[in-house]
C-alpha cells in the first residue's frame, strides 16, 4: 500500500547549546510536536518523576523542560509542585534555571536553524504536486540525492553522513518523496546500493560532491489476511475453540 503522510513525515526538534544544535530526547520531541500541532503556546515535559530534594532549602523540587512555542525557545524550570499543564501549571509557575536556548523544528533531512512551521496538512498539499525539491547545500563537502528528473530531495554535509547507512538515508529521503522507504533505492553511478551498506566508503573524496539518485518502485500489494476465526467477530470465542467443540460434538453423535 502507499505510505501515509504520518508514516513518512517526521519533524526533528533540536536546541542550540554552546553553539551546537543538539537533538532533544524522543519523548520531549513528541510532546513538543503534539503541542505545536494543537496550537499551544507552550509545552512542558517532567524531567524527574519523583522530584529531588534541594540541599539548601530541604524542599522537594521538580524539574521541567519547558518550550515557548511562540518564540521557539527552551529552558529548564523548577517547581515545588508536581502538576501538569492540564492541572493549571504554566511557565510563569516555574523558576527558570540558566538562560533560554533557541529551539528549532525541521523535516528530517532538511536541517535548518529557522523553525519549520508547516503542518502535516501543509506537507500533504506539497506532496500532492510531486516530490519536495530543496535547496542543495553548496560546497564540495556535500552529499545530494536527486530524482531521475534532477530534483534535489536531500542535501547534507558529508560529515553528518559518515556513520549512516543507506537505509538511514532512504528513511530521510522518504519524507520528501512521500513514499515508504521500502519503495526506494539509491544508485551511485551504475551501482544500486544495498540498504545495509554504510556510506563511509563513498565519502572518501573530500574535494568532490557525492551525487546519488533515488529510484521509486511500485508499492507491494497488501498481503492476504488469513482468517483464523470461523465465527462472526461480534460473538465470543476463537476459531480453535469452535473446531474443538465441533470435534467433541462429533464424538457424542457417533
Amino acid at each position: 500500500h502507499e505510505a501515509s503522510l504520518e508514516e513518512v513525515a517526521s519533524w526533528e526538534w533540536r536546541q542550540l547549546v554552546k553553539g551546537k544544535w543538539q537533538r532533544l530526547p524522543t519523548y520531549a520531541s513528541s510532546v513538543f510536536e503534539g503541542a505545536f500541532r494543537s496550537k499551544s503556546k507552550f509545552a512542558m515535559v517532567s524531567c524527574n518523576r519523583h522530584g529531588w530534594t534541594d540541599s539548601r532549602s530541604c524542599n522537594l523540587q521538580y524539574n521541567y523542560l519547558v518550550a515557548d512555542l511562540d518564540t521557539f525557545c527552551v529552558a529548564l524550570g523548577q517547581s515545588r509542585f508536581r502538576r501538569t499543564p492540564n492541572e493549571g501549571l504554566t511557565p510563569a509557575d516555574l523558576k527558570i534555571q540558566g538562560s533560554w536556548c533557541k529551539l528549532t523544528r525541521f523535516l528530517r533531512g532538511q536541517p535548518s536553524p529557522t523553525p519549520d512551521l508547516r503542518t502535516p496538512k501543509d506537507l500533504e498539499e506539497l506532496l500532492s504536486r510531486g516530490p519536495i525539491e530543496i535547496e542543495p547545500i553548496p560546497g564540495a563537502g556535500a552529499l545530494h540525492v536527486h530524482t531521475m528528473t534532477g530534483k534535489v530531495v536531500l542535501s547534507m554535509q558529508k560529515s553528518e553522513a559518515r556513520d549512516l547507512s543507506v537505509q538511514h538515508l532512504l528513511e530521510e529521503v522518504s519524507t520528501n518523496m512521500g513514499k515508504a522507504p521500502s519503495q526506494l533505492s539509491l544508485v551511485a553511478g551504475a551501482e544500486t546500493l544495498a540498504p545495509e551498506q554504510f556510506l563511509q566508503p563513498l565519502l572518501q573524496e573530500e574535494e568532490q560532491e557525492l551525487e546519488l539518485m533515488v529510484l521509486v518502485r511500485e508499492a507491494k500489494p497488501p498481503a492476504a489476511t488469513i482468517i483464523n476465526e470461523q465465527i462472526p467477530e461480534d460473538l465470543p470465542g476463537e476459531g480453535e475453540d469452535f473446531q474443538a467443540d465441533t470435534e467433541s460434538l462429533g464424538r457424542v453423535i457417533i
